[in-house]
């Protein structure tokens, strides 16, 4: 049998390689969070419900929902602020979103009678975003956040559980403008505080006094499985 040329031979071990990286690529199953799914879509929906926040002021004497949870805040953005959509407060990449599961299409019940209520399917959602829950006006800074992913700690940082994890999260603003920060810890990404004395890491000292956060707050079995993406 003729015996194999150094260069021939050195080609069918990486060929062989190559085939290897491929099928382990294809069995080994995907570790930690998917990274597959964009977050561009994340970063139009709460883009748009700052738009309808502001939109909700104008029709509303240039007051900001004053809501008793984030459910709440929702249904009424759909009532004055043109968002009935379901979609927008939830995300593909968030560990909460469960696609088999009865998905409601809008938040409020469709029909016609009024006032229209909140849609039970959507109740039961656990939503991506957190909102201020306290007396905004459009006049207050157009640094003023309005809208934020859900898991931003007093301390900066986003928890391990929140969406995208301790990979950072989106934040719009009173003026429309929509950020994604790793962290509010450097000096540049830290919120200006509301009272106009400096920056901050606390996210609600970058909101009105007394002002408090709407969000779901994930079980502690729920922050345990959410965290090991």
């Amino acid at each position: 049998m003729k015996p194999v040329a150094p260069k021939s031979y050195l080609s069918t071990i990486l060929l062989a390689v190559v085939l290897l990286v491929l099928l382990a690529g294809i069995l080994i199953p995907t570790l930690g969070r998917v990274k597959s799914v964009p977050r561009g879509p994340d970063s139009s929906n709460i883009r748009q419900i700052g738009q309808a926040s502001l939109i909700y002021m104008m029709s509303n004497n240039d007051r900001f929902p004053e809501a008793t949870h984030v459910w709440d805040f929702a249904r009424q953005l759909a009532e004055s602020g043109g968002l009935d959509v379901a979609s927008m407060w939830q995300s593909k990449v968030d560990p909460a979103f469960n696609d088999s599961a009865d998905v409601p299409r809008t938040v409020l019940v469709p029909g016609d009678s009024h006032p229209r209520q909140l849609d039970p399917l959507f109740r039961q959602i656990k939503p991506c975003i957190a909102v201020p829950l306290g007396k905004l006006t459009n006049e207050m800074p157009s640094s003023t956040p309005i809208a934020w992913t859900r898991g931003l700690q007093l301390d900066g940082t986003w928890a391990k559980h929140s969406p995208y994890g301790t990979d950072g999260g989106y934040i719009v603003f009173m003026g429309g403008n929509v950020a994604f920060y790793r962290n509010l810890i450097s000096d540049d990404d830290k919120l200006l505080r509301f009272d106009g004395k400096g920056k901050t890491s606390n996210i609600l000292d970058a909101l009105p006094p007394g002002c408090r956060i709407g969000e779901y707050v994930p079980t502690l079995t729920e922050q345990s499985e959410w965290a090991k993406r």
